[in-house]
């Protein structure tokens, strides 16, 4: 009974995610589908995460800020807590664009390029996203 009810939690789960990605026109592909991880979506939609926010958490864009995880403020100075970080532009504009991609499908709209590019933090500057596909 156990397994048919977690099986039933996760139908509702999925549909409750495909409904979000299909209210800001986006294609949940079974490859996405089969990377979300519903125990985390179910989380995140009983807290109140929505919209793009859920897409962008559920697809790895980025991590929503909760209620009850406070940020660490004042624990150091900006000089203390600095970190250098080298980044592989190219490799993230890369990885970037296969995401927006994977969530567009073949013909979007101009809308869905908007939002997509919002929800992934793609620079307008870096023009066309399907310019940095890699085959």
């Amino acid at each position: 009974m156990k397994l048919i009810m977690e099986s039933w939690d996760r139908f509702l789960t999925e549909e409750k995610v495909k409904d979000v990605f299909a209210e800001h026109g986006f294609i949940l592909s079974e490859e996405i589908l089969q990377e979300i991880d519903f125990k985390n979506a179910k989380k995140l939609i009983n807290r109140g995460v929505a919209g793009l926010a859920l897409i962008a958490a559920l697809t790895g864009v980025a991590t929503p800020a909760l209620g009850n995880e406070p940020p660490d403020a004042g624990s150091c100075s900006e000089a203390e807590c600095a970190v250098d970080v080298n980044v592989d532009e190219d490799a993230m504009k890369s990885d970037l664009a296969k995401l927006i991609n994977a969530l567009l499908g073949d013909q979007p709209t101009e809308e869905q390029l908007k939002d997509a590019y919002e929800m992934t933090g793609w620079q307008a500057e870096w023009g066309f996203y399907k310019d940095h596909l890699k085959e």
